[in-house]
């Protein structure tokens, strides 16, 4: 098919939990502390931990500490859920920083979903990746569920096919470079569209 969505539908007598589905962000690493939302409005952060929110962006960016980092990176900000005060990742959706006004402070995330005051948020930014980490896993018996890069697909770096096939049993997964649907009980759904992301099911 050239275009279109597809979907899998997994059934099962054994209830899944919410604890058997974990996200991990792995070619994203945290940059400086956590603070807390103490400005916004919709999906615009106006002030973190009473500063504005681009400016402490720079600073982490300019920190010597962080000399490699360049400006023109694409940055993320994990947000944890509304009242979650103990930095539990497991209740954190990481968006992408869309842009920032340093003269006023003012920060652009990419969510639908409106922020709030008190929020606790992370920032954070892309990190080389090895393919044989995408598929680690403490169980047996998984799905994955991965985000691929846009600017690595096969249509823009054309790749030969193995001369051996490799296969990895009892594990059932598929990516996307546009993302994929995420939702747990108590949290909205989202698309998780960060690079190298992956969703696990434990079964």
């Amino acid at each position: 098919m050239d275009a279109g969505i597809t979907g899998f539908a997994s059934y099962s007598q054994k209830k899944v939990q919410a604890d058997n589905i974990s996200v991990e962000h792995v070619a994203l690493q945290t940059m400086g502390k956590t603070m807390k939302i103490t400005r916004c409005r919709g999906n615009i952060i106006l002030d973190l931990d009473q500063a504005g929110a681009t400016g402490l962006l720079l600073e982490l960016i300019q920190n010597k500490q962080n000399a490699l980092i360049s400006k023109d990176e694409t940055f993320y900000l994990g947000i944890y859920a509304p009242g979650e005060v103990n930095d539990d990742k497991s209740k954190m959706t990481v968006c992408r920083v869309t842009s920032g006004d340093p003269s006023r402070g003012n920060m652009s995330v990419d969510t639908t979903i409106d922020l709030q005051e008190g929020q606790v948020v992370q920032f954070m930014r892309r990190t080389q990746v090895a393919n044989s980490d995408l598929l680690k896993s403490g169980k047996e018996d998984f799905l994955v569920l991965g985000v691929s890069d846009k600017d690595t697909t096969i249509d823009a770096f054309p790749v030969s096919p193995p001369s051996e096939s490799q296969a990895l049993v009892g594990v059932v997964g598929g990516s996307s470079e546009n993302g994929v649907i995420v939702g747990k009980p108590g949290m909205q759904s989202q698309i998780m569209d960060v690079p190298y992301s992956k969703v696990t099911v434990d079964t």
